[in-house]
């Protein structure tokens, strides 16, 4: 039903939110390019309401940037959570090393409150000083 309506122009879920993305970053490139407008055209109007007006898209501009920023970080976030899951599913399920601090590390411990730092290949030395 929602899919038939001609705001969404029949576009899926995933897509509607791929839209509402790509605007969200165009938004500093616009209030930018009436900063620049605005600007020389101050002494035209009464000069304090139009420095309020500045004042206030200048305020508009260093949050959009903020939100972006925001989204940015966390879809980091996500996508970082994402492949401690896939590296969680690919780890053997039996497999258990002693760290040099003398503790246990199970493939359980990638999930309890870790958070992925780095990714990149991994080798491990066992016992013998093979590197697996």
């Amino acid at each position: 039903k929602k899919m038939s309506s001609p705001v969404v122009r029949r576009l899926s879920i995933p897509e509607c939110i791929l839209l509402v993305t790509q605007r969200i970053t165009k938004y500093p490139v616009l209030l930018q390019r009436i900063l620049q407008h605005t600007k020389g055209n101050i002494l035209k109007y009464f000069m304090t309401e139009n420095e309020e007006d500045h004042a206030d898209v200048t305020q508009s501009l260093k949050l959009v940037k903020e939100v972006i920023a925001a989204v940015d970080n966390k879809v980091n976030e996500h996508e970082k959570k994402k492949r401690l899951k896939e590296v969680y599913s690919r780890t053997d399920s039996k497999s258990i090393m002693r760290m040099k601090s003398g503790q246990m590390f199970a493939r359980e411990d990638l999930l309890r409150g870790q958070k992925l730092i780095r990714d990149g290949p991994l080798q491990l030395k066992n016992s013998a000083g093979r590197l697996k």
